[in-house]
């Protein structure tokens, strides 16, 4: 038999914030966070099997493949990717905008392939009539 496994898993955090802080600016203010997170996964398991007998011959073969794709859960407990952007217990004094964003992007693309091929060889047991 043949086989394959894959885990891929991303755990990760971004966070841009302001904590118990006074800020002052003349002009604009951006508070901003960004995680892209991507797994890209092919796999492949070929198994292959071969019988060689008389009238009856018997053989047997198994492929499996297993991708595991996880972004934000360990295989114990959910632990979500932190995108965030804020101010906590601050002040934010501005002469233009404030802006906080914080932006997300996760992507999972997988291929999963399994395969199996069985050759058989017969013979035939016996006498062979002999040719004129």
């Amino acid at each position: 038999g043949g086989g394959a496994v894959a885990l891929n898993q991303i755990l990760s955090s971004a966070n841009a914030f302001v904590d118990s802080s006074a800020v002052t600016a003349s002009g604009d203010v951006t508070i901003a966070a960004a995680g892209s997170s991507a797994i890209t996964a092919n796999i492949l398991a070929a198994s292959a099997a071969a019988s060689f007998g008389g009238s009856n011959g018997v053989g047997a073969s198994i492929g499996i493949a297993v991708a595991l794709n996880r972004i934000g859960w360990n295989g114990d407990t959910r632990s979500p990717n932190e995108i965030q952007a804020y101010a906590l217990n601050s002040s934010i004094t501005a002469g233009g905008a404030l802006t906080q964003t914080a932006t997300a992007d996760q992507t999972i693309k997988a291929v999963v392939l399994a395969g199996v091929r069985q050759f058989r060889r017969r013979r035939r047991i016996g006498r062979r009539r002999a040719r004129p």
